[in-house]
């Protein structure tokens, strides 16, 4: 066999392609991958492609693929990549901030059934008894509130690094409250 045979494009050898590259089939699955939180290793797995292959895929580097689908192909990858990571971004931020605020609420609802019987002494089967509904509410989070505070605010990560501002480091006289509110309304 022609050792120079498997660097060849598949069409070229006669081995029919995994995918549609071009159809719409591939794309989503990526994006199915991906809305899971997949990294690209494990994209690869989901598409049953080898790691390598899906990362020149990506990056426009695939061997069997013309300098013109390479360019295209990838560019559709990435977009569908970050599409989906935006969108998991976007909801696990929702969901982490809702908890954080103390605003995630779970309804449980427990329902007891029993087995019955009727005044013949027949089994009627499940009854229900009770139903009961409870929801619970999550606390605020303190810890959670100052690690987004530290990663969204600029003057609060200052003061956590140390950089107090001049007029709350006056330790010998401190501050005057008032002052300090005057001040500020002033800004």
């Amino acid at each position: 066999m022609n050792e120079n045979a498997n660097i060849l494009p598949a069409k070229a050898r006669g081995v029919k392609p995994k995918y549609n590259y071009d159809g719409l089939d591939f794309y989503i699955k990526i994006m199915q991958a991906a809305m899971n939180g997949a990294s690209d290793a494990e994209t690869a797995d989901y598409l049953d492609l080898e790691p390598t292959t899906f990362s020149d895929m990506k990056n426009g580097t695939y061997a069997p693929w013309s300098e013109e689908e390479n360019k295209s192909r990838s560019s559709k990858i990435k977009q569908v990549l970050t599409s989906a990571r935006i969108r998991n971004n976007r909801v696990v931020k929702a969901t982490l901030l809702t908890t954080i605020l103390g605003k995630w609420k779970s309804k449980n609802v427990s329902t007891v059934k029993r087995k019955m019987r009727d005044s013949k002494g027949e089994e009627t089967g499940d009854i229900e008894i009770q139903t009961t509904e409870q929801t619970v509410c999550v606390p605020p989070s303190i810890q959670g509130m100052a690690t987004w505070l530290y990663h969204h605010d600029p003057e609060w990560r200052d003061i956590q690094k140390g950089n107090v501002p001049e007029e709350v480091t006056d330790a010998e006289h401190g501050v005057d409250i008032s002052e300090w509110i005057k001040g500020k309304m002033e800004e």
